[in-house]
C-alpha cells in the first residue's frame, strides 16, 4: 500500500509552492502545483483541502487499459485549511501514457488537476486542454490552446412537442460575441441550419467552480441551450452532425459531458406533422462526436417500428439471411454497388440490397425490396435480417446505430466487410478505422503491402484483411474496350480531379474563394486551358462531391465541368489523370494511365500524419508549383512521356496484386467461408 501521514503528523512548514490566499477553499478537488524530475522518477506537489486528504484512500496512475498503479504519497504541512503532499512517481510507470487520480474511500476519484498557466511541466508531462487533467505520454506532444479553440460537452437532450432542446457547457479562450448550433445532414454539408444558443455563465464544471476553470487555465466557461425546431432542420431521414459555431470560428463538434450522459435516454420518439418520428442519439465511434440519426414513418408503421427498434424483440438465426450494400446514403457509384450488382447476377440467394437516401446524387429510386430507402421501414425490417454488410465508408451508412443497438441481443450478429474506398497509400485515413474503434470483421485490400500496412496499424488479424482488390476494377478492362474502339483516332483527354480537404467544405464562398487550395488549383487550370489549345487535347475537371456546392467559381474558359458519377463511368477515355491526393490515381494506373501529382501544400498537408508509402513510387511526377507543373504539363502535350510510362510499369504490382477481373469473386468468397465457419460453431 502506499504511504501517507495521517493529517495529525502535518506540520505547517513552508516548503512547497503555496496556493493563493483564499483561492476557492470549498473546491473539492486537488491540485499539482510542481512537477520535477528526481533521481529515479518524478515528484509531484499536490494540495487539496484536508477534508479531502481525510477521505483520500490513494494516488493512482491509469493507463489506456484502464489497469491502476498506486503511487507512494507522502503530506507535508497545512496552511489555511488546505494540505500540501508529495507523489513520487517512478520512472517504470512512465513508459507508457497515463493519467493521474486521488482514488477516494467512497470508491470515487478525482481527477489531479494542473494550473496550467503558472506552470511549466518537463517534457512528457501536459494537462489536458479544457479539463485540465495531469497526464503523461512519451510519445505526445503537450497540446496547445489557440483562440479559436472552443471545446463543447453536451449533458442533455430532450424532445418535447417537436422540439430538441440541446444543453451543453462550453470552454474557450475568449469572451464570445455570439454562438450558434449548426444542424446538417451528413455529407449534405451545402444545406445547414443555424440555430441561436442562449448563453450564460456557468457556475460549476466537472464539480469544481467556473472561477477556478478560469485562475488556473484563462478558460471561460459556459452553459449553452439550443431549441432545435424538428420540422424544419430534419427534413428527410438520415445522419445528422451537430455542431457549435462561436463568433465566426471553426465548426466544432460535441462530446458527452461525461458517463452520465449515456445513462440517459438516447431514443426520442414523438408525433410530427401527423408521422411517427425517431431521433436516436450517440457517439461516433470514430471521431467521438455526438450525432444524431432521423426516421420518419406513417402512423399506421408506428407499432411495428417500434418492434423492430427494442432490444428485447429478438431475431431467429433462421431469419437473417440479407446482405445489405451501401456507399455513402447519397450515392450509387463506388465498390459497394459494384459488389451489390455482383450479388444480384452470382449470388442472388442472399437477397441482397442496396440502401440509399431517396434524394440521392445519383437518380437511383427505391423499389422496397432490392433498393431500400435509408430509413424506410423495408431497410429496418431488412437490419433485422441482416447476416452481413458491405461497405465502403461506415458500416452505419448501411445499418444505422439504432438498429445495431436494437440488434445487440440477437444470437447472431451481421458480419461487417469494409470495402474500401480506393487503396491506401496517400492519403492518411486508418486512424478511424482501429479494430478497437471500428469493430470490423473484415478488411479488403489490393495489395500484400496494403494487408501489412492493415495488420500493423489497425491491429486486425492477417486472416481477415483479405487480399482482394477493388470491386469497381472487374469492369475497368471491359470500360477499356467500349471507350476506345481498335483503329479509331480520337483526341486525348485529361481528368483533373483534386481530393477534398478536412473545413474546407464548411467556409462560405467568400472564404472559400480565398483559400490556397482555390487559388492554387484555380490557376492550375488557367494552365491547362492553355497548353489544351496548344496541343490539341481536352481537359475535364470534376469538383469532389464534398464540394460541389462550389463548382461554379472553378468556371475556366476551355475547360468542361462533370460531375463525379459521370467521371467514374467513364473513367478509361482519359489519357491523363491530373491530382494531388486521390487514390482515383489507382484506378487511372490498373488501366495504365499516368498521373500528374500537383502537391502545392504537400508540407501542411502530411503535417499531422505521414503518408503510408514513399511519394516517389508513385505512378507519375510529383510538382510543388505552378511553374513546376506547367513544365510537367508542356511535356506531355508534345509527347515526352517516356518517364511516366516508365513509372506505370515499375509501380503496378507493388499496389494491384491482381488484373483478373475476379475481385467481386475472391471477396464473396471469403465472406461466405466466414459466415460458414461462425454457422459452424456451436452457441453457447
Amino acid at each position: 500500500m502506499p504511504e501517507r501521514q495521517v493529517e495529525g503528523d502535518v506540520d505547517d512548514g513552508p516548503q512547497t509552492p503555496r496556493l493563493m490566499t483564499g483561492l476557492l477553499p470549498n473546491d473539492p478537488l486537488h491540485l499539482a502545483l510542481e512537477v520535477e524530475r528526481t533521481g529515479h522518477g518524478v515528484r509531484i506537489t499536490g494540495a487539496c483541502q484536508a477534508k479531502s486528504f481525510r477521505h483520500m484512500r490513494s494516488i493512482v496512475a491509469v493507463d489506456k487499459d484502464r489497469r491502476r498503479t498506486p503511487i507512494y504519497y507522502q503530506a507535508l504541512h497545512r496552511s489555511e485549511g488546505l494540505i500540501y503532499y508529495h507523489a513520487f512517481i517512478p520512472d517504470a510507470i512512465l513508459g507508457k501514457r497515463v493519467t493521474f487520480y486521488a482514488d477516494r474511500r467512497d470508491g470515487e476519484r478525482t481527477r489531479i488537476w494542473v494550473a496550467g498557466t503558472i506552470m511549466r511541466l518537463p517534457a512528457g508531462w501536459y494537462c489536458t486542454r479544457h479539463h485540465l487533467h495531469l497526464c503523461f505520454d512519451p510519445d505526445a506532444a503537450p497540446p496547445t490552446a489557440v483562440e479559436d479553440d472552443w471545446r463543447h460537452y453536451i449533458k442533455r437532450i430532450n424532445l418535447v412537442n417537436g422540439h430538441l432542446t440541446f444543453t451543453f457547457t462550453s470552454f474557450g479562450f475568449t469572451q464570445p460575441q455570439s454562438m450558434e448550433l449548426v444542424v446538417y445532414k451528413f455529407r449534405d454539408e451545402a444545406r445547414s441550419f443555424e440555430i441561436p444558443v442562449t448563453v450564460s455563465p456557468a457556475k460549476k464544471a466537472y464539480r469544481v467552480s467556473a472561477a477556478l476553470h478560469h485562475h488556473f487555465s484563462g478558460q471561460t466557461v459556459l452553459h449553452g441551450e439550443a431549441i432545435v425546431d424538428v420540422r424544419s432542420c430534419f427534413q428527410s431521414p438520415g445522419l445528422y452532425s451537430v455542431m457549435v459555431r462561436v463568433d465566426s470560428g471553426r465548426l466544432r463538434g460535441i462530446f458527452p459531458y461525461n458517463s452520465n450522459f449515456f445513462k440517459k435516454p438516447d431514443l426520442f420518439s414523438g408525433t410530427i406533422d401527423d408521422r411517427f418520428a425517431l431521433v436516436h442519439s450517440f457517439q461516433d465511434r470514430a471521431t467521438k462526436n455526438i450525432r444524431l440519426e432521423y426516421f420518419s414513418f406513417q402512423q399506421d408503421d408506428a407499432e411495428e417500428v417500434s418492434r423492430l427498434v427494442d432490444p428485447s424483440f429478438r431475431t431467429r438465426n433462421d431469419e437473417k439471411r440479407r446482405w445489405l450494400c451501401g456507399e455513402y446514403t447519397t450515392t450509387a457509384r463506388d465498390n459497394g454497388w459494384e459488389i451489390f450488382n455482383y450479388l444480384r447476377h452470382h449470388r442472388a440467394e442472399r437477397q441482397p440490397a442496396y440502401i440509399i437516401d431517396r434524394h440521392n446524387h445519383d437518380g437511383l429510386e427505391p423499389d422496397g425490396t432490392h433498393i431500400l430507402e435509408y430509413g424506410s421501414v423495408e431497410h429496418l425490417r431488412a437490419c433485422r435480417q441482416a447476416r452481413a454488410l458491405l461497405f465502403t465508408h461506415h458500416a452505419v451508412y448501411v445499418m444505422p446505430n439504432l438498429m445495431r443497438r436494437a440488434s445487440e441481443e440477437d444470437e447472431t450478429q451481421p458480419v461487417t466487410l469494409f470495402l474500401q474506398h480506393g487503396v491506401l497509400a496517400i492519403k492518411p485515413v486508418l486512424r478511424d478505422y482501429h479494430k478497437r474503434t471500428c469493430g470490423y470483421d473484415l478488411f479488403n485490400v489490393s495489395s500484400r503491402r496494403e494487408q501489412d500496412l492493415v495488420v500493423r496499424e489497425c491491429s486486425f488479424s492477417p486472416n481477415d484483411v483479405i487480399v482482394s482488390g477493388l470491386p469497381r476494377w472487374d469492369r475497368l478492362s471491359e470500360r477499356v474496350q467500349q471507350h476506345r474502339p481498335a483503329g479509331e483516332a480520337r483526341r486525348r483527354k485529361v481528368l483533373v480531379f483534386p481530393t477534398w480537404r478536412k473545413r474546407l467544405d464548411k467556409l462560405s464562398f467568400d472564404d472559400f474563394r480565398q483559400s490556397g487550395f482555390f487559388e492554387q488549383w484555380k490557376a492550375a487550370l488557367e494552365i491547362m486551358a492553355r497548353r489544351a489549345d496548344a496541343h490539341n487535347f481536352e481537359v475535364v475537371f470534376c469538383v469532389h462531391s464534398i464540394f460541389e456546392r462550389f463548382a461554379s467559381i472553378f468556371a475556366t474558359k476551355g475547360v468542361q465541368q462533370k460531375t463525379l458519377r459521370e467521371v467514374v463511368s467513364g473513367l478509361p477515355e482519359y489519357d491523363l489523370f491530373v491530382t494531388d491526393y486521390s487514390s482515383l490515381c489507382f484506378d487511372l494506373l490498373y488501366i495504365e494511365r499516368p498521373t500528374i501529382f500537383f502537391m502545392f501544400d504537400r508540407d501542411e498537408f502530411f503535417l499531422a500524419e505521414a503518408p503510408y508509402v514513399n511519394l516517389e513510387i508513385l505512378p507519375g511526377p510529383i510538382v510543388e508549383n505552378l511553374q513546376g507543373f506547367e513544365r510537367v504539363v508542356e511535356d506531355w502535350g508534345v509527347g515526352q512521356m517516356e518517364t511516366m510510362i516508365q513509372k506505370i510499369d515499375d509501380v503496378r504490382d507493388k499496389f494491384t496484386a491482381f488484373g483478373d477481373e475476379q475481385n467481386c469473386a475472391r471477396l464473396i468468397n471469403h465472406l461466405e467461408a466466414r459466415i460458414l465457419s461462425q454457422s459452424a460453431v456451436p452457441s453457447v
